[in-house]
Order: C-alpha cells, then structure tokens, then sequence
C-alpha cells in the first residue's frame, strides 16, 4: 500500500499531490512573456519555468485521472488555473527528487513489479476484448427487466429426465402445483425435492440462470435443466418492483452488460490458456475453498421481511484454517497452487474488487485469475506489449511517486519540530475539536398530518413494524426505502433543535414524536446512544500531534515550493486556459 506522504505528494498517474491541491496558484495575470530565461515560449504552453513547460495534452491527461470531488475549488476556469500551478509543482518536485538518486525499498520495488505486471496484462485483454460486440436493444431491455424487479421463484429438482418431462408439461397444461407437492410429500427425494418460493435479484445467481429467469413470465414454468448434473425445473410465480428504485438509464445499463461481457471474455481467456497448458484443479483443494466461500454472506441479498435489496459492496476472504492453507488447488507446469497463495493474490485486491464464489465455476475462475497470471505476464511481454510507451510511463511514474514519498519524509516530514509548548499551543485554539459529541442511532417516519402520525404510533405501540411503516407511509424517500433507518446523529447538526431535543431525551428501544417540523410531523425509535465525551489535552495528545505535524509539513512544503516557483520563474498563461481543457473525459 501507499504511505500516506505519498497520498499527499503523488500518484502513479503524474497527478499533484493532495497537498499541492491546498496550495493557491500564484498570481500570473500578466501578459505572457515571449521568452523564460533566454527560451522561446511556444504559443501553446499554458505555463512556463526554466526548464519546461506544461502543454494542454499532458494537463488533459492528468485532468481525467481525478474525480470531480478532486478538482481545485473555484469556478471552471479557476479550477483550472490552480491545476496548471500543480503541476508545475510537481515537476519541480520531481526535478529535485531526480538530483536525489533515491534508491527504492524490497517492498516498493515489489508493489512496481506487481503493477507492471498487471499493466502488462490489461493491455493483453484490451486485445482480447477489442471486437467484442456492442448490446442489442433487447438484450439492454431484458438487463433493465433484471435490475429493476425481483423473481419470485422456485426450484424443484427431479430423480430422473423423465419425471422432470413429464411434471414440465403436466404444469403447463394447467396441472396444480398443489398436485406435485402432495407427491413430493408421498414419494420424497425418490421423487422430487422442491424449495419454496423465494425472492431472487438477478446478481444472486449466475447470469445465464439469471436470463432463463428473467426472460420468464409469471406463472410459467421453465424448461428442464440441468444443475449439478440433476434435471430441474424453475417455477416464475411473479416479479415485484424493487423496492430500492435506482433509475436505470440505458447508456448506464450498457455500460455494465459491455463490463460483464469483457469479464467474461477474459475468463474464457484463461480458461482457454489453462486448457492448452494442461492446467489440473486439486478436488480436496478446490472443494474445501468453495466451502469457505460459501459461509460468506452473498455479495447481493434480499431481506426475507420487506424484500427490499441488500448490498454488500466489500467481500472478505474466505475463512481458512491457517494448517489447511498448503492444500493444492491447481498444477500447472510442475507448479503447485496453494490455498495459501490463492489468500495471498486475493489478499492484495481491494474487497470491492474481488470475485464473488457461490459455485463450482465461480471458485475455478477465481482460481485461474492466480494460476494463470505469470502465463498471461508470459505471453503479453512475448507480444511486446510491455515496451508499450503509455505503460512504460506509467510504471516510470509510480517509480517517481515512491521517490517523491522519500523527499517528502526527508526533506518535509523530518524537519517538523515538535514541542509540548507546540502542541499545547496548537490545542488551545480549539480544544473542542479533539471532542466526540453526543449521539444516536434512529429510525423515523415522515407524515404530512398529526392524525396519521398518532395512528401509526398507536400501530408501533401495539407491535406493527417499523421498517415496514416507514417504506410504506414515510414521505422521506431516502429514510423509508431504508426502513426509516437514519444512521448516526450528532449532537448539534440537526436545524430543528426542537425534534433534535425529543429524540435525544428518548431512551433507547423506546418510540418517540410525534413532533412537528417544517417538513411534516416526525415520530421516531431510537436505536443505540453514545454519551458526549470531553478529552483533556493529555487524553488528546496523539491526535493533537498528528494534525499540528500535518500542519507544519504543509508550511514546510509551500515554503519550499515558493522558492522554487521565484527560483524558476513560473509564468501560468490564464489566458490559454479554458473549459475546453480536460473537456470529454470520463466524468463528462
């Protein structure tokens, strides 16, 4: 991982750093000059200093790697401005970081060589995805079917073909349901085994079972398939709204089939890979990681109670008994793949960025993403694709921002003298921030009438449940698809310190309100409460020197960035610089 200095002098991708962001633009409204220290200016630098220049392709470049919440303030051209001023920062940074010869750390040189690699083969699958083609209307229809409702569904798995046959077309000649459970309550697993009906969202199941389902109509029976080599039938009885509406737009929807398709282009990729090199799974192996797999919870879910979609973005690995991680997995090419190097490559990828395993297939791709990796390195540097000029920068650049994190802790961070007379000094500015205020954890409703509000706390108070009254009467739209669950409240944010009063002042588990606002009249549960908590300076101390070392390692950087800048004679042409800069990137 990146230090935090690194954070706040560089990225991979020749971005300022979020320090710099905090460093105003120096005033340069003057006309432009013809010439910086005997060199001609070209017509199109936006900015200039003895020894380069920034050109609008390398400020485009640099624009679309940050996100909109990363702009420097101000208005568009502002914004602008100030960025052109960070990189000139940068460079100069980077100009006295390469006078340094900085030497790079085992574990630095490592996370470069993992990044390279992974360059390497990203530019492989871009290859390989290329031609793959673009979604039909009615498939962006039928995905749109899919995020914006709920199955109901049914599996009834059978003891032989026949039987499911026959059952198949027993149902869709108008045969009860009722009829195949009494024989499955006779016959038992001999016969049939069946669950109930159950509400499914398309990212539960794999996608191909997913387009079966969802290309069904309610009522309808599917045709016979096969799941882990049993025949089986699947019963549609309806599809219900979600009750989490996000509004589908087709060009996002097509987004998202076009990323599903790449994934599974680039499976069948490895899996093809792995088939030509012999690669073999270890059966012990494999079934003890998708047993592990399975005891996590699925990355999408649907509460039982309100059907109401549950989202888990963050998957964590598998849980694994640490004598079970030299189980194989895979041989390929006399290497053995171990359980503990599976945790290992997966253990460097963010949560939100893992796979998640619910089958057979699902464990196997998972496992060909480590299996396969130093093959497809392999294969990529023997098309030349590591001398790529794009990657070759972007590896250069990550090199860069390792060393820029040694000038920052020798040249910025080590300087910081810290005193108790400092920080003594630095708290009593506002000893109040280093506080933790009063707070609480909530559910409300939202009602337009005092009557309503009475009758369904009247409800609450005899049982009803809240989650449920709150989706169906609250008018906040973004408390009620939650079950009326507001989240955590602090002491003195709330506009209404009327209802912030009567909800404080409520013990926890009890119901509270109704209380009227300027929105409608509230009544509330509250769930959890946390008394206020004051810190003297000793209790604060650590999070005292933390912001006061922060805070004079920004004076020491812009210090050193003003001598620069006078040094280098930066000139910053505002004039050059509009919103057509950056205009067409990824945010746009």
């Amino acid at each position: 991982m990146k230090s935090s200095r690194s954070l706040r002098l560089a990225s991979c991708l020749a971005l300022p750093c979020a320090l710099l962001l905090t460093i105003a633009a120096p005033s340069a409204r003057a006309a432009a000059p013809a010439r910086i220290s005997g060199a001609a200016v070209p017509d199109s630098a936006l900015a200039a200093f003895d020894g380069g220049f920034v050109f609008p392709r390398e400020f485009t470049r640099a624009w679309w790697a940050l996100s909109p919440d990363q702009y420097p303030p101000g208005d568009g051209v502002k914004s602008r401005v100030t960025f052109v001023s960070q990189i000139v920062d940068r460079k100069m940074i980077e100009r006295e970081v390469k006078k340094r010869h900085y030497v790079l750390t085992a574990v630095e040189d490592q996370e470069i060589a993992r990044t390279r690699a992974s360059l390497i083969q990203n530019a492989l699958f871009d290859e390989v995805i290329r031609n793959i083609p673009e979604p039909t209307p009615q498939e962006i229809e039928t995905y749109m079917h899919q995020q914006s409702s709920l199955a109901e569904i049914r599996f009834v798995t059978f003891a032989d073909w026949d039987k499911a046959r026959s059952w198949r077309q027993r149902i869709i000649t108008g045969t009860p349901l009722s009829a195949l459970d009494a024989m499955i309550a006779r016959d038992g697993a001999a016969f049939a085994t069946a669950d109930t009906f159950r509400l499914v969202a398309a990212e539960q199941i794999p996608d191909t079972l997913a387009t079966v389902i969802w290309r069904m109509r309610p009522g309808q029976a599917s045709e016979v398939h096969s799941f882990a080599g049993q025949p089986t039938i699947i019963l549609v009885r309806k599809f219900s709204p979600r009750p989490l509406t996000v509004k589908n737009e087709p060009g996002a929807l097509k987004i998202a089939m076009m990323r599903k398709r790449y994934d599974f282009a680039r499976q069948r990729y490895r899996a093809d890979l792995a088939a030509e090199l012999d690669r073999t799974f270890d059966e012990e192996g494999v079934n003890m990681l998708l047993r592990a797999h399975l005891l996590l919870p699925p990355r999408s879910d649907v509460d039982t109670l309100s059907g109401t979609p549950v989202m888990r973005p963050n998957i964590p690995l598998p849980p694994i008994a640490a004598a079970d991680t030299g189980h194989a997995v895979a041989r390929i090419k006399g290497r053995v793949i171990t359980i503990g190097e599976y945790l290992i490559y997966w253990g460097r990828v963010q949560p939100y960025a893992r796979p998640e395993v619910r089958e057979r297939a699902s464990v196997e791709a998972a496992i060909d993403r480590v299996a396969m990796s130093d093959e497809i390195l392999r294969v990529g540097i023997a098309r030349g694709l590591d001398k790529q000029p794009a990657l070759v920068e972007q590896v250069e650049h990550m090199r860069t921002g390792f060393e820029l994190d040694h000038f920052f802790h020798d040249e910025v961070e080590s300087k910081v003298r810290v005193t108790d007379a400092a920080l003594r000094k630095y708290w009593a500015k506002d000893p109040e921030h280093y506080n933790e205020r009063a707070s609480i954890e909530s559910h409300i409703i939202l009602l337009e009438r005092r009557g309503q509000a009475d009758s369904l706390l009247a409800q609450l108070h005899n049982g009803a449940s809240f989650s449920a009254m709150a989706q169906a009467n609250s008018m906040d739209g973004a408390t009620a698809a939650q079950g009326g669950k507001v989240g955590v409240q602090y002491r003195g944010t709330q506009e209404n310190v009327g209802l912030e009063d009567a909800m404080f002042a409520t013990p926890i588990g009890s119901l509270g309100g109704p209380e009227k606002t300027q929105q409608g009249w509230v009544i509330w549960r509250v769930d959890a409460s946390t008394p206020a908590l004051k810190r003297s300076y000793e209790a604060a101390k650590t999070m005292i020197e933390r912001d006061y070392r922060t805070l004079e390692s920004d004076r020491i950087l812009r210090e050193r960035l003003d001598a620069l800048r006078s040094a280098a004679h930066v000139r910053i042409f505002e004039d050059r610089v509009t919103l057509d800069l950056g205009k067409n990137g990824p945010w746009d």
